[in-house]
């Protein structure tokens, strides 16, 4: 009998811890994938910061809800930040906050397949020079180098 008494108590206490904290899932808009290492952060009405936790791989969390919680924020790498109402996580069963991704501002890279490199009309003298010292080849220079304009 005391056995049962304090599976029940037990059980009790899981139900309320589970119940004070927030859980849900991070996903990306577009593709609906899970966002992974999402730091997701309960604040105050004034803006502190109150508890924070990271999202695993497959996106979901779970952090305390503490008194005085307001809104949750979440941000990521790559990611527009979201701030949500805890209330309105609270009312759904398994709620799912999205980001939407940032746009990528870096311009397309194109190479050619010409992998040659022009050939100077002055390399073998060039190269006849790099194997001398250098004070040396600037002492005996009596002409400059073809310079060619790109």
């Amino acid at each position: 009998m005391r056995a049962l008494v304090v599976l029940a108590a037990l059980a009790l206490a899981l139900t309320q811890a589970a119940a004070q904290s927030v859980r849900g899932a991070v996903r990306d808009s577009a593709l609906h994938a899970p966002i992974a290492g999402a730091v997701v952060t309960a604040l105050a009405r004034d803006g502190r910061s109150l508890a924070r936790a990271l999202t695993n791989e497959q996106g979901r969390f779970a952090i305390p809800s503490p008194a005085g919680g307001a809104q949750l924020r979440v941000v990521s790498i790559g990611y527009r930040p979201a701030t949500i109402s805890i209330a309105t996580l609270a009312a759904e069963t398994e709620p799912v906050i999205e980001l939407s991704a940032l746009p990528t501002l870096l311009e397309p890279v194109s190479t050619g397949e010409d992998r040659r490199c022009p050939v100077r009309a002055d390399r073998e003298r060039a190269l006849g020079l790099a194997d001398r010292e250098p004070h040396e080849v600037l002492v005996e220079r009596k002409e400059p180098f073809a310079h060619r304009s790109s």
